[in-house]
């Protein structure tokens, strides 16, 4: 049986949708355990509720958590007891557990990896990652995609050779192609942090293909981006937005086609498109991004997580967890993370 820790805090519509969501991936995973960290008497409710039963799950109380306006920096000492910390601390001093979710302020969760779970060694800080669909099929990996904002070239090193990774081994992509996020696709184009990047990570053993522009993104040029997090997190957001609307603009454009031959649009159709362009662009609903480095696997879920968001990101740290993904970066690093970064941890 595998044990997950699920903090179940910090989302926009509070707990309830990610209690429900922990609830429903417990019934449809016969071996599946969790600690869920939260308050007590409101998760025991729900599970009971379900009909969830009592040895399949534990509780970490608390009715303290990390809100999004909270400074990350809150858990270094004002929210020690909170339910992301609590979380945190167990999935490090549990031996069975082997990954853990949480929907809560993404820096707080970065900030705590690094003080109460920590890092694969080599690393200074991990990196938040996900997977976007691309044209034919295909996915991409957008390494950072919001925690890292302010990170410095050198660690764009890391992101690179942990993308890489991700996507032999989750995705089945056998040699990578890196780009660099920049303003164009020359060599030297971009902020000096772009260019002092692309002279490392080119250094690297990887299917290195140079620059990248955002219209590259969604296409099937590379398939891992590396960028800083206040890039990647533009990325992220806007490509949902974008889809959301195109699909939101061609149901209109087939209402009004149908209007123009004097008849009323097929509703199947109508619904059909609409459900396609959702499930393509709709990314809370598919599942949450993940941290790479950490020494254990977590999963951080979109602020507007909802119950299914919750079951996508349980199974997303269980397939992290199958795949043996942290033991291969922990390899990864150590063979192919250049000397000079590395750092030793105390």
């Amino acid at each position: 049986m595998k044990k997950l820790i699920i903090d179940v805090c910090g989302a926009d519509a509070g707990p309830l949708p990610v209690i429900e969501g922990a609830a429903t991936a417990l019934l449809e995973s016969a071996d599946l355990y969790a600690d869920l960290s939260g308050s007590e008497p409101q998760i025991r409710a729900v599970m009971r509720e379900r009909g969830v039963p009592e040895d399949r799950y534990g509780v970490l109380h608390t009715d303290e958590y990390v809100t999004n306006h909270d400074d990350p920096m809150c858990v270094m000492s004002d929210k020690d007891n909170s339910s992301l910390v609590l979380a945190l601390k167990a999935l490090r001093d549990d031996p069975q557990a082997v990954g853990m979710v949480s929907a809560g302020n993404t820096g707080a969760v970065m900030i705590g990896t690094i003080l109460y779970l920590g890092l694969l060694p080599g690393l200074r800080q991990p990196t938040l990652a996900t997977v976007l669909p691309t044209e034919g099929d295909r996915y991409i990996c957008i390494a950072d995609c919001g925690a890292n904002v302010d990170c410095k070239a050198a660690d764009m090193i890391g992101f690179a050779l942990m993308g890489d990774e991700y996507m032999k081994c989750m995705c089945g992509v056998p040699s990578p192609r890196i780009g660099l996020l920049s303003v164009g696709r020359e060599d030297g184009k971009g902020s000096q942090r772009a260019r002092e990047a692309y002279e490392e990570i080119k250094k690297l053993p990887l299917d290195f293909i140079g620059n990248v522009e955002g219209s590259d993104v969604l296409s099937d040029i590379c398939d891992v981006v590396v960028c800083d997090g206040f890039s990647g997190n533009v990325i992220l957001k806007n490509a949902e937005a974008v889809g959301k609307y195109a699909g939101r603009l061609a149901e209109a454009t087939l209402r009004r086609y149908a209007e123009s031959l004097g008849k009323t649009a097929d509703e199947g159709a109508v619904d059909a498109l609409r459900r396609s362009f959702f499930r393509q662009f709709d990314f809370n609903s598919q599942g949450g991004a993940f941290f790479f480095g950490t020494v254990k696997p977590v999963v951080k879920m979109h602020g507007a997580a909802n119950s299914s968001t919750t079951v996508s990101c349980v199974a997303q740290a269980l397939a992290l967890d199958a795949s043996g993904f942290t033991d291969r970066l922990r390899t990864v690093l150590k063979d192919k993370l250049p000397p000079r970064r590395l750092i030793t941890r105390k």
